[in-house]
Formats: C-alpha cells, sequence, structure tokens
C-alpha cells in the first residue's frame, strides 16, 4: 500500500513518538495534515480518503447543521406569501427572524 511512499515517510508511518506538526511544515505537508484532522485518519491512512468519505464528511460537518435553518427559513417564505399561517406574528416579524436566520 505505501510501496510508492519515499523512504523517509516509512519512518513517519512506524514511528509513534513523531510529532506531526514538527514535521509537517511544506505547504503540501501542512495541507495533508489538516486533511488528515479534517477527516480524522492518520498520515498513514490518507489513502482511505476516497470521493464517498469525503461527501460523507462533508454532509455531516456543513450541510446538516444548516439542514434545520433552511427548513426554518423555508417554512417562514411559506407564512409570508400566505402559503401557511403563523398566529401572532406580521411580515415585518417575518423578515426580522429570516434576515437573523440568514446572517448567523
Amino acid at each position: 500500500m505505501f510501496s510508492n511512499l519515499p523512504t523517509e515517510a516509512w519512518g513517519l508511518c512506524s514511528s509513534v513518538t513523531v510529532n506531526c506538526s514538527d514535521i509537517m511544515l511544506s505547504p503540501i505537508g501542512m495541507n495533508a495534515h489538516f486533511v488528515c484532522e479534517f477527516y480524522d485518519v492518520s498520515v498513514c491512512d490518507i489513502g482511505v480518503i476516497s470521493k464517498s468519505l469525503a461527501w460523507s464528511v462533508h454532509n455531516d460537518k456543513v450541510i446538516a447543521p444548516e439542514l434545520d435553518k433552511i427548513d426554518m427559513i423555508k417554512e417562514l417564505l411559506h407564512v409570508k406569501f400566505g402559503h401557511s399561517v403563523l398566529l401572532h406574528f406580521d411580515s415585518a416579524d417575518i423578515d426580522i427572524v429570516i434576515e437573523q436566520l440568514c446572517t448567523e
């Protein structure tokens, strides 16, 4: 699996006491370190990152937290344009709530 790695990389993968932040000084190394931290994999296992893993992590970390906000904005727009009813709120109140949700 790691046969195409340079020989100095073998030391990185076999040594448990190596501090990756000391080794990852080049832009490519820092990028690799960032990617490994983001996807929660070790530098030695960077090859396990696939397109499906990337989409899965993206959906969990980026998309999922925003879905509730998107649903709330959608429902408020339905009320604002008369497709649904929400008692005790007028159009100005709904505009303020939508603006707050969009600027968080």
